[in-house]
């Protein structure tokens, strides 16, 4: 299905990168959204949209009614956006952003690499967090998945061969790949009982990951802070319960050991993709 797109300008853009920041699959501690505000916090151009009718089942992503003293006031419908923006040093960056489709990702894939070529992009990101058997009380280790080498190696990456549920973001990797455009997945670790809070933290870390891999600086001092603060949070939490510390001391020592041990001794791909299966089923909404 061929996915059309309305165009709402052009502009020069120098090198750009793209950063795909769809919502709508795993998006542990609101990472991806806060990861996203941040991106998008100074100003943007919006360049193109895709109708949400023909890419969004609606039933499954609802818009949001607005009700006033009983009145129906409006209904803000779910959209997907390619905006232009810079980062904090002035490189340029387009961001897709908004919802995953539910339909029609060849077709939407292949629609958003034929922009991505127009404006020279020479290298696509998509960012995203899972929940994970890590304490907060260690560095965020990211991961990723990518389509070279030399790109997943300045992250780190699970060894052997896995099969796992895929998000519109592998779809959109793929078509990169096919038309020259290096694709790598950042993927960041939330603690599994953090992960319906906020965690900034996470926020940081892919924002560092970012500028390791495409030099693109968007980490402030006020995310920092942010990060700071939860993590204090959570460590005042834990002092009053003393089930939940020994619950993260148990994953700091497994933390701790995996960082020392042979990485055959490391859980496999396996099972890891075993759990990940697990939480989808387990938050199938």
């Amino acid at each position: 299905m061929k996915v059309q797109r309305a165009l709402h300008g052009h502009i020069d853009l120098e090198s750009p990168v793209l950063l795909v920041c769809l919502d709508g699959w795993v998006d542990a501690g609101g990472v991806l959204d806060r990861t996203t505000r941040a991106v998008l916090d100074g100003p943007s151009i919006l360049l193109a949209s895709f109708d949400a009718d023909d890419l969004i089942n609606y039933r499954t992503r609802r818009p949001i009614m607005h009700v006033d003293s009983g009145i129906n006031t409006g209904l803000d419908w779910p959209t997907i956006e390619i905006l232009a923006c810079k980062d904090l040093d002035g490189r340029d960056v387009l961001v897709l952003a908004g919802a995953e489709p539910d339909r029609a990702w060849r077709g939407f894939s292949d629609a958003v690499v034929a922009m991505a070529q127009e404006y020279g992009v020479r290298l696509a990101l998509t960012l995203g967090a899972y929940p994970a058997a890590t304490p907060h009380t260690r560095d965020i280790t990211l991961s990723a998945v990518g389509t070279t080498p030399k790109l997943v190696e300045r992250v780190g990456y699970l060894e052997g061969k896995h099969d796992v549920p895929a998000g519109v973001h592998a779809a959109l990797e793929r078509a990169c790949a096919d038309v020259g455009i290096p694709s790598v997945g950042l993927w960041a670790p939330v603690p599994h009982y953090a992960a319906a809070e906020p965690f900034p933290a996470a926020v940081a870390a892919l924002l560092r990951g970012l500028e390791q891999v495409a030099d693109r600086r968007f980490l402030t001092a006020n995310i920092q802070a942010e990060a700071d603060s939860v993590t204090e949070r959570l460590d005042t939490v834990l002092a009053g319960d003393d089930e939940r510390a020994r619950m993260v001391g148990n994953l700091e020592s497994h933390a701790d050991n995996v960082a020392r041990t042979h990485p055959s001794e490391i859980p496999t791909g396996d099972q890891l993709a075993d759990q990940f299966r697990e939480f989808l089923d387990d938050n199938d909404d």
